[in-house]
């Protein structure tokens, strides 16, 4: 199974989440699972992602790798380091700093209704779930070069280097990511290379 992060503020409904759900069971027949995952608290929602993962071990369906957008990708980091695990990011926030400190305030989730209060402390808690470059797992980084909320070069350059990531850069584009149908061909071959799903006609 391949287990689908939304980013902040989304769901597992997004148009991104569904697209890679359906094209995934179609051309991989694996699994796609695209949860709506709590955001109220940096440690509430890293409880709830091993929730997932000891509920899938034991139905007998595990997780074989995991995909994020934005704070999602930041969270697929995450979890790919530690349960050594492929993992796709695309857009991902992965500059804390840069990305949460200019939206500190309080909101309501649209669609679970949690309020969420961003602040010192929950960005000081977020921190504490990063990752090293040298410490994760196989990668595949998906970026458009205009998101308007991270800085998608620096992570380019962050990672370009890095032998166990792979970044594939868009021109153009934005942080809702306008690039699905040109990586689809990337994210199939990363599956498969590390395992996950088979090659099926579509």
């Amino acid at each position: 199974m391949i287990l689908y992060l939304h980013g902040f503020l989304s769901s597992g409904e997004s148009a991104k989440a569904q697209w890679f759900d359906h094209k995934t069971q179609a051309c991989l027949s694996v699994p796609f699972s695209r949860p709506t995952w709590p955001q109220s608290a940096p440690d509430q929602s890293a409880a709830f992602f091993q929730s997932l993962f000891a509920s899938a071990q034991a139905d007998r369906t595990p997780i074989q790798g995991v995909m994020g957008s934005s704070l999602g990708g930041f969270w697929a980091r995450w979890l790919g380091a530690r349960y050594g695990l492929p993992s796709v990011w695309i857009n991902p926030a992965l500059a804390l700093d840069s990305v949460f400190a200019p939206y500190f305030g309080d909101y309501t989730h649209p669609h679970t209704g949690e309020a969420i209060c961003v602040d010192q402390d929950y960005l000081q808690a977020l921190k504490g779930y990063e990752v090293s470059a040298e410490a994760i797992g196989p990668s595949l980084i998906l970026l458009d070069g205009d998101d308007e909320i991270i800085d998608s070069n620096r992570t380019r350059l962050a990672y370009q280097g890095i032998p166990q990531a792979e970044v594939v850069w868009f021109d153009g584009g934005d942080h809702a990511f306008q690039h699905c149908d040109q990586a689809w061909s990337n994210v199939a071959a990363f599956w498969l290379e590390n395992g996950v799903g088979l090659s099926v006609e579509c």
